[in-house]
């Protein structure tokens, strides 16, 4: 989603300053890319109290309006390390965990 500008702007909606936010930057640079191979679910459930059912439903909504993009236009997924694998890992359990 952070590759695809109207994606972006979508989050940007319903999520004012999200992307814009210092600690983001930290993240991504921290992580070197890895948060481009995160699913939304997975982000959400590292801030459940900013994602919530209702900002994530919203977000869907959006989402669904937008055109199909080509497989060919995606960019490549990042190239993880062990860490970075389990990280997601961990981010994929505590979303699902957070939505039980």
């Amino acid at each position: 989603m952070l590759a695809n500008e109207q994606a972006r702007a979508i989050l940007s909606k319903h999520l004012p300053g999200l992307l814009d936010a210092p600690q983001l930057s930290l993240v991504l640079s921290a992580v070197e890319g890895m948060a481009m191979g995160f699913t939304l679910e997975q982000v959400a459930g590292m801030a459940p109290g900013v994602f919530t059912a209702e900002v994530m439903q919203a977000i869907a909504e959006d989402l669904v309006q937008l055109s199909p993009v080509a497989a060919s236009d995606l960019p490549e997924p990042p190239k993880l390390s062990l860490w970075q694998r389990l990280l997601a890992r961990l981010a994929s359990w505590r979303a699902r965990r957070s939505s039980q």
